[in-house]
């Protein structure tokens, strides 16, 4: 005597279930392996930053700092370097704290990479007022806001 196995479901005609598994796990693998490691900036610090009008009577060299510029896009970070010239790098990770000693600023570290997977840190307060400013970690007394359009 065989023992008989009896379906778990019923499979419609022509292999339907079957192609309706095959398609479900492909949307979950195409879902979940493909999300990129690069995260959206807040809108707030989306532009062109350039450094203020005003120069820093603290530190008169500043003024190399004319022609520089640094834009904030959704994905990506650009350096002026100067001269016409720009330096692009694709954003991965974004942190963000209250700074410690003003509440008013936030902190925040935009983590990049190089052409070549180097990775790196943007470390700069940014505070909201005005139109928003954005002074750099290790340069707190250069300001940089957004440039007008």
């Amino acid at each position: 005597m065989s023992a008989r196995f009896l379906p778990l479901h019923r499979t419609v005609p022509g292999g339907e279930t079957i192609k309706l598994l095959l398609l479900a796990g492909s949307v979950l693998v195409v879902f979940f392996c493909c999300q990129s490691r690069e995260e959206t900036n807040p809108e707030d610090l989306l532009g062109v930053w350039v450094m203020s009008r005003e120069i820093p009577p603290k530190n008169p060299s500043a003024v190399r700092y004319r022609d520089r510029f640094f834009e904030i896009a959704e994905k990506h970070l650009i350096f002026g370097t100067g001269n016409g010239n720009s330096d692009r790098y694709a954003i991965w990770n974004i942190e963000q704290a209250p700074a410690e000693d003003d509440e008013d600023r936030i902190l925040y570290h935009i983590n990049y990479l190089s052409a070549t997977g180097d990775e790196y840190k943007f470390s700069f307060y940014y505070d909201p007022a005005d139109g928003g400013e954005i002074v750099f970690a290790n340069q707190l007394y250069m300001v940089w806001t957004r440039e007008e359009q």
